[in-house]
């Protein structure tokens, strides 16, 4: 069931994704061949252009939804069996390997959930992250506040929370949120596992009230129950662990509730752990500085983000360049027919050479002005993206043209630079 439905979904991705850059070239040609008969933007264009900002937007959106349907197997059934299933057929089907790096994001995390934390660790310090683009830096950092967690090593917690508090200076409203939350839920083990239970007390309920998906809420209920158990409160802990296991599906979370009951029914005796005796009893070793792996270069990802953006522009100039050349040729037979003095150049293949080179330039320049327009706005909320789309475009189509033969030179030099530096 999980596959066919994946494989389902995995077509219609990639039909949905031909669709666009067909429509994107078509928009394309429709405005060099306006450009070129009008020599300006009529509302026929803007009509066409709307169209297919609206299929763009409306793809992104189903895409969204379909990938927060996959993700809920996990965050809220709380199944990380069908969870891994899933990206593993994903992961199969892909050829690229830095898309099959984020399936194994994905897979590791599920490894994680079923209890399996010696593989899940190893599978995810495999992935080279070099090549992924920055953000994904936060989800191997939130995969190691999990597993050191559970590995109640306390000493490099501390460098993830580290880590963590380095990134706020920098990162958006959304992202900030989620990186306080996970400091929250760090220093919360922390305390309870020093049975610290004046911090416990404070953070418990600034951690619950964050509480927005079940897994959530199942590993905070897991700290809950040990809490109480600490505490003396037996019932307390039962009620706990008896939310985890009515919620917690196949996660590892119910092996350690059912093991936690049967100390409170006194079947099982409570096992200590060596490693958490070490590791949690020195205050100090939450204050060690963060280890920055992922932070000290992303040379990987950007060298293909400028070679891809020269790609493009090369794909744009020669498909302009052909266009306009066959108008140049077209136009240049009509004047000799009406025998009218071709203005500039006389000679035909110079002046096909001309407006092959000018409608190269215009339609880098349009593809430049996009790929300024995305940059510009990928960091605003959707308001702002809708009144920029709406207002804007021209401008940057304009900048665009303007700006693209330098912007090439730069990303050239960049890349050349990079590979110097590298040797």
């Amino acid at each position: 069931m999980d596959k066919k439905w994946a494989e389902t979904y995995r077509k219609q991705v990639r039909f949905g994704t031909a669709a666009i850059y067909i429509i994107g070239v078509a928009w394309l040609f429709f405005t060099g061949c306006e450009l070129f008969r009008t020599g300006d933007i009529n509302g026929t264009w803007w009509l066409f252009t709307i169209v297919v900002l609206g299929l763009e937007l409306g793809f992104r959106f189903w895409k969204r939804n379909q990938m927060k349907k996959i993700q809920d197997v996990l965050y809220e059934e709380c199944d990380p069996f069908r969870f891994k299933e899933i990206y593993e057929y994903f992961r199969a089907k892909t050829k690229k390997e830095r898309i099959k790096s984020l399936y194994s994001i994905q897979i590791s995390t599920a490894l994680l959930m079923q209890g399996y934390e010696h593989s899940a660790y190893e599978l995810m310090n495999q992935i080279d992250f070099s090549d992924l683009p920055p953000r994904f830096e936060l989800s191997y950092y939130d995969f190691m506040r999990m597993y050191f967690s559970c590995k109640n090593d306390e000493r490099q917690l501390a460098k993830v929370k580290g880590v963590f508090e380095r990134r706020l200076g920098n990162a958006k409203a959304m992202e900030r949120k989620l990186i306080i939350q996970q400091i929250k839920y760090m220093d919360l083990q922390v305390a309870v596992h020093r049975r610290d239970y004046a911090i416990y007390d404070k953070l418990i309920l600034e951690c619950t009230s964050d509480m927005t998906r079940m897994l959530q809420k199942v590993s905070v209920y897991m700290l809950m129950a040990r809490t109480e158990f600490g505490r003396g409160n037996a019932d307390k802990a039962k009620e706990y662990c008896q939310f985890v296991l009515q919620h917690g599906n196949r996660t590892y979370y119910v092996e350690n509730a059912k093991k936690l009951l049967a100390v409170l029914d006194g079947q099982e005796e409570e096992e200590q752990s060596a490693t958490e005796s070490v590791q949690w009893e020195e205050n100090q070793l939450y204050k060690e500085k963060p280890d920055l792996k992922f932070f000290d270069g992303r040379k990987k990802y950007r060298r293909r983000q400028r070679m891809n953006y020269l790609l493009w522009i090369t794909f744009g100039y020669a498909i302009g360049f052909i266009i306009y050349g066959a108008m140049g040729l077209k136009l240049h037979q009509e004047l000799s027919n009406m025998e009218v003095e071709v203005w500039l150049w006389g000679n035909r293949a110079l002046f096909v050479l001309q407006f092959g080179f000018l409608g190269g330039l215009l339609i880098a320049g349009v593809i430049n002005g996009v790929y300024l327009f995305l940059k510009v706005i990928s960091k605003l909320s959707l308001a702002m993206k809708i009144v920029i789309i709406v207002f804007t475009i021209p401008f940057f189509l304009v900048a665009g043209s303007i700006s693209v033969i330098p912007y090439c030179v730069y990303q050239i030099v960049m890349i050349v630079k990079e590979r110097e530096k590298k040797k």
